[in-house]
């Protein structure tokens, strides 16, 4: 779920389905879901760790198995793309069509750079008193 949409601020774009992409290719790329890791008890969410992953050249890791015989530059590719995506401010994600070149290759994704995710949702915002 875009940030935007549970804070609340501003009208939704079609910035928001590109972030709700970004998770979603993560969730494939991983063979995750993207809450997996906070359900059993992680304080990094599936985003969070795919780009430390990316940040020290890990990107075997993403995949979950290192024997595994994957496309690690295709792999790193599809996970550069999810995590910009995946960008707190709906105006530092990309477009779709930009995403769509990355993903084919026909344009570099960006070279990893800090991650700016969404904060936290509180949960309490979510029940009706």
């Amino acid at each position: 779920m875009a940030p935007e949409w549970y804070r609340g601020v501003g009208p939704l774009t079609v910035k928001a389905d590109v972030y709700s992409y970004g998770v979603v290719l993560l969730e494939i790329v991983t063979c995750r879901r993207s809450m997996e890791l906070e359900e059993a008890g992680e304080e990094r969410t599936l985003m969070e760790c795919a780009h430390e992953w990316l940040v020290r050249s890990e990107v075997r890791r993403v995949v979950g198995c290192e024997d595994e015989a994957v496309e690690v530059e295709e792999v790193e590719r599809a996970v550069k793309v999810a995590v910009w995506c995946a960008q707190a401010e709906p105006q530092a994600r990309p477009t779709m069509r930009s995403v769509i070149l990355m993903l084919e290759g026909l344009v570099e994704p960006w070279r990893c750079r800090p991650l700016h995710l969404r904060p936290r949702p509180d949960p309490s915002r979510w029940i009706n008193v």
